[in-house]
């Protein structure tokens, strides 16, 4: 019981310590927020990235078993690459933001 109240205080103390420095320090808050977006997108494109070369990856390997591609399956082939090479954009956009160049 007094490790949650502990917890609730040190949560608690630690949030308006984070809002007075923010209200008080407005300019770096607002750094350190794009900062984080910037790293929230670039996690976020990682995991899109990652799953559409898993998806990408299975195509071609359905595909390369032997078995005659179709034409639904090579339309979403490229639908899937295509969306892989968005992905790919936006982490190298979001990586450009998070180094800050």
């Amino acid at each position: 019981m007094f490790k949650l109240i502990s917890h609730a205080v040190l949560f608690l103390a630690g949030a308006g310590a984070g809002v007075y420095w923010g209200v008080h320090h407005p300019t770096a808050a607002a750094t350190v927020s794009d900062t984080e977006t910037a790293k929230i997108q670039q996690a976020v494109a990682a995991a899109k990235q990652a799953v559409l070369q898993q998806v990408v990856a299975e195509q071609n390997s359905t595909t390369a078993n032997g078995a005659a591609p179709t034409a639904a399956s090579v339309s979403h082939l490229n639908k899937y690459q295509q969306m892989l090479q968005s992905a790919q954009a936006e982490f190298n956009a979001a990586t450009v933001k998070v180094n800050g160049q």
